[in-house]
């Protein structure tokens, strides 16, 4: 018997970090208004390259052999989602992106790759996504499509508010309605673009959501990282969550064609999974034609001394006892009803302990795949050694860096039917 209520540890046990993150409490609400003209342009030439070869019969696919087929995932990490004007992937170092290091996933065994992309540091103040950003963005979901993968698309560092602009959405209270603007208006641009695409590509609406600027009631505040099942800020922070998440879903939904159908990923607050197994947190309605259409995203960083913090190098019983724990309480709430989870973030860091991490990555997909989950390991480059040095695949060189890491992600990457 597994307690699935939050035990008191560290209070980012299950926080999913982002590194160039940024807190900022000063912005200003401002509202605009959006035309969809200049990125249909950027979106009309070319289609998805399955498109031909796939039947409509493909979307009576079940959440189970979605899973099954999905197998195991990696994160194209701290690259589109570090986009800016004129430098759309490179910001932050990475290298421009090709498709034969898509190919180089496909071999090794990946079926799934998480394509982060921040639209806010690019669209203009009526919200218009850079026609150059989403069209280079596109050109790597084709290679991506091209090797029968799946693609997860999202909106990732645009809760990332700053004082002069509208380009964000937050779970506070106070931003409700201008995540309700933001999310609209830019889901509807992007699902138009990718609405002729078939069921490898999934939508993700929102990347670790939270109150930025805080949310507080009657001296309570909430904290993002930590459930407090009495604190009714942190009630707050989950019904405006659950908001965000239908503004997602009807305005996909909106668009038609294949995105009537398309599955789309929902998180929790700060993809925590605490957070997702409070009682408050809510899946979409959806008017999806099939049923199950809505899959949960949560990120799961455990333990967080061999992953975030860099001040743990060995895998504790302990640490198999919470994974294994955990992994039950998500089978219990979601995989076990039929919903779909996905663990978009995942992984440990360079601590030189690869034998450890090794024992961790077994532990962790076989607990994951047992409650049928699908694991997407976050790679941001990082080779020092230390907290947050995530990278197991060297684009530029087209080598696996940890060929036993990489290995045991795809080994056991088996999904399990849970009843």
């Amino acid at each position: 018997m597994f307690n699935c209520k939050q035990k008191k540890l560290n209070r980012f046990r299950y926080y999913a970090l982002s590194k160039n993150l940024i807190y900022n409490w000063n912005m200003k609400n401002v509202f605009l208004s959006l035309s969809l003209s200049v990125i249909l342009l950027s979106c009309t030439n070319g289609k998805n390259k399955n498109e031909d070869s796939v039947s409509e019969d493909t979307w009576d696919i079940s959440v189970f052999d979605l899973m099954t087929d999905m197998k195991a995932g990696w994160n194209l990490g701290n690259t589109f989602d570090a986009a800016l004007d004129g430098q759309s992937e490179t910001n932050w170092g990475a290298p421009k992106t090709t498709h034969q290091m898509i190919k180089k996933l496909k071999e090794k065994g990946f079926n799934l790759v998480r394509l982060p992309i921040s639209y806010s540091g690019t669209c203009d103040d009526q919200l218009q996504i850079s026609n150059e950003l989403l069209s280079r963005y596109k050109e790597v979901v084709d290679y991506c499509i091209s090797e029968g993968m799946y693609v997860i698309i999202n909106s990732h560092h645009d809760n990332n508010p700053n004082d002069d602009n509208n380009k964000f959405y937050d779970m506070g209270t106070k931003y409700r309605a201008q995540s309700r603007v933001y999310l609209s208006t830019i889901w509807k641009q992007v699902a138009e673009c990718f609405k002729d695409y078939d069921h490898h590509v999934i939508f993700e609406g929102l990347n670790e959501p939270r109150p930025e600027k805080g949310e507080t009631i009657n001296g309570n505040t909430a904290n993002p990282f930590y459930y407090e099942e009495w604190n009714p800020a942190c009630r707050n922070i989950i019904i405006n969550l659950n908001d965000a998440n239908q503004v997602f879903v009807d305005a996909v939904r909106e668009t038609g064609g294949n995105n009537s159908k398309r599955f789309l990923l929902v998180p929790s607050i700060a993809a925590n999974i605490q957070y997702a197994l409070a009682d408050d947190f809510k899946l979409p309605n959806d008017n999806s034609e099939y049923d199950n259409r809505i899959l949960l995203s949560v990120h799961y960083y455990a333990p967080n001394g061999m992953s975030l913090t860099g001040e743990q190098s060995e895998f504790t019983e302990e640490d198999k006892y919470e994974i294994t724990n955990t992994m039950e309480c998500l089978a219990n709430k979601f995989t076990k009803k039929g919903v779909g989870v996905i663990l978009g973030e995942w992984g440990t860091s360079n601590l030189e302990n690869t034998e450890q991490r090794v024992a961790q990555a077994t532990h962790y997909v076989k607990e994951a795949s047992r409650n049928g989950i699908v694991c997407a390991w976050w790679d941001n480059m990082g080779e020092e050694k230390g907290g947050e040095n995530f990278c197991i695949f060297q684009r530029e060189r087209l080598t696996w860096k940890y060929p036993s890491i990489a290995n045991t992600l795809i080994n056991y990457a088996n999904i399990k039917q849970v009843d």
